[in-house]
């Protein structure tokens, strides 16, 4: 997106100067006429070629960009009012916790337990052996829930996405848009 906003100033700031260079001379002659048709067709043609290589470079930076996560064929989110969601695993830095991993993460960063709790109300608790984390959540879209929980003050997002296979529904609540980190939950 930067690039393709720097490519359009830059086209700018050539249509711009190629302007400028036209002169108020009233003598103008023919070599001169088509000198600055020559110009405005090359500026027209650097423009078009600019925005090719700026479009082409956004997609391939974002395809890039993508982690993990983002390659999860995404299911419609479920109706979460009244639900309990248990802790079953997490990406770490685009890495899959094994299962070991998993549990000294949730023993030492959780105190043993990490459930996400919703009611019919909107409100979302995030129930960890060490306290709870109180909050709301909003469907962003049929795809997405948007969790945002208290933490003494200062408010933490995660955007839920949902994923089904042969276990059932598996929610990943994510705290960043890389898709390179999540925490797993199921029913």
């Amino acid at each position: 997106m930067k690039r393709k906003v720097l490519a359009m100033m830059m086209s700018l700031t050539l249509a711009m100067a190629v302007t400028a260079c036209g002169g108020s001379d009233t003598e103008t002659d023919a070599a001169d006429t088509a000198v600055e048709e020559t110009v405005d067709d090359t500026a027209e043609a650097d423009e078009a070629e600019t925005e090719d290589v700026a479009a082409e470079d956004t997609s391939e930076e974002a395809d890039e960009d993508l982690g993990p996560l983002y390659s999860i064929e995404a299911a419609v989110a479920p109706d979460v009012a009244g639900t309990t969601w248990h802790f079953v695993g997490a990406m770490l830095s685009g890495e899959e916790l094994d299962a070991e991993t998993a549990t000294g993460v949730l023993d030492q960063n959780y105190g043993g337990t990490l459930d996400m709790v919703f009611d019919e109300d909107g409100n979302a608790t995030m129930e960890q052996g060490g306290g709870n984390l109180t909050g709301t959540y909003e469907y962003v879209d049929e795809y997405t829930l948007l969790v945002s929980l208290d933490n003494s003050g200062s408010t933490l997002n995660y955007a839920c996405a949902f994923a089904e296979d042969e276990d059932g529904v598996t929610m990943v609540l994510m705290n960043d848009d890389t898709g390179y980190n999540g925490i797993y939950f199921m029913q």
